[in-house]
């Protein structure tokens, strides 16, 4: 069943409007084969606690390499290199040495993660340059070979985006591993044997047959999650509650569609199918004059500001926003 509401944010002068669509379905079926990928040998945690931390470099082999790649920038001037050597002496043995320390300090204080981690996202977050081009990357996919509508296109994107989700989730999915010769470790028989590797010791039991696992942490990150502008440093955040709905926009409209069930199933492909046939083909809405997506594409600290203003006016638009940044995923149809 599909019902149609609109919800608009109040603004004093002039209405974005958001169509707020409601989905039900009641299904008594267990489904796991659909609503999840295989379930894996290796639980997809299997070598997060085991995985080392980033080292520090040693302070006396960076400044060998930064001499090494000076020297032939500075083209054979002599005079000019001894005197960067000096200052890089004269750095190694005073202030690097201070902070070469207290980094160390600091590393040894916080070994639940990397001493990287805090600067590295700090670097992203703190920058104010619009996300576009600068930032957000895309990806162009293979051309499907076969005879499909746009709406089947969307629908086995859905369903294959909220399997892996559900799969993830429920610790089901492969753990990401960089094989070095597949076709030895890349292996039931070599996960198997890992099944039994204490999960403390598994990243190493890996390493021996030339399999290096890969950091997966930031796989939760994939729905559910938003970055929100704030002035000087924008935020990550991840809703964890109960959520059924992705937002799909078209023509500037922002529409809520429930692609879970109550018991938190993912609806039939038919249902969601017919769905996205409406709302890419059948729905006749006009361009929205003022599109909320406009300003996510400005400087961070122009939108925070208009993001501060939207919410101020009315508990109705802060949760109209929530509504966009609780989602699991958010399509455009353009």
């Amino acid at each position: 069943m599909l019902t149609k509401s609109h919800l608009k944010f109040d603004t004093s002068k002039r209405f974005i409007y958001f169509i707020h669509r409601h989905i039900s379905y009641n299904s008594n079926k267990k489904h796991d084969d659909y609503n999840y990928f295989k379930r894996s040998i290796l639980p997809t945690d299997h070598f997060q606690y085991s995985l080392p931390r980033l080292p520090i470099p040693k302070l006396e082999l960076t400044c060998e390499r930064y001499l090494t790649a000076l020297k032939p920038i500075l083209n054979n001037d002599e005079k000019s290199f001894e005197l960067s050597r000096q200052l890089v002496n004269d750095f190694r043995t005073g202030d690097g040495k201070r902070l070469d320390d207290q980094l160390r300090q600091k590393n040894r204080a916080n070994r639940h993660t990397s001493y990287i981690s805090k600067p590295w996202f700090e670097m992203y977050l703190k920058s104010r340059l619009p996300l576009i081009l600068n930032f957000n990357y895309f990806l162009v996919l293979t051309d499907d070979k076969h005879e499909l509508t746009p709406a089947a296109r969307i629908t086995n994107y859905i369903v294959s985006s909220v399997r892996f989700m559900n799969s993830l989730r429920a610790n089901w999915l492969d753990p990401e591993v960089y094989h070095l010769n597949s076709t030895k470790s890349n292996t039931d028989q070599f996960r198997k044997y890992l099944r039994y590797v204490p999960k403390r010791f598994s990243f190493y039991g890996a390493v021996l047959q030339k399999a290096y696992p890969l950091d997966m942490s930031q796989y939760h990150r994939l729905f559910n999650s938003t970055r929100i502008p704030k002035n000087d440093c924008d935020i990550l955040v991840t809703i964890k509650e109960n959520i059924r709905h992705i937002i799909v926009i078209k023509n500037g409209h922002c529409y809520k569609v429930n692609i879970l069930d109550k018991n938190g199933q993912l609806l039939p492909a038919e249902k969601i199918a017919s769905i996205m046939k409406y709302l890419y083909e059948d729905l006749n809405e006009e361009g929205n004059k003022y599109p909320l997506g406009y300003f996510t594409a400005d400087k961070r600290d122009r939108w925070a500001l208009v993001r501060e203003q939207i919410e101020a006016i009315s508990e109705h638009n802060k949760q109209m926003l929530k509504e966009i940044d609780s989602a699991i995923m958010l399509i455009c149809l353009g």
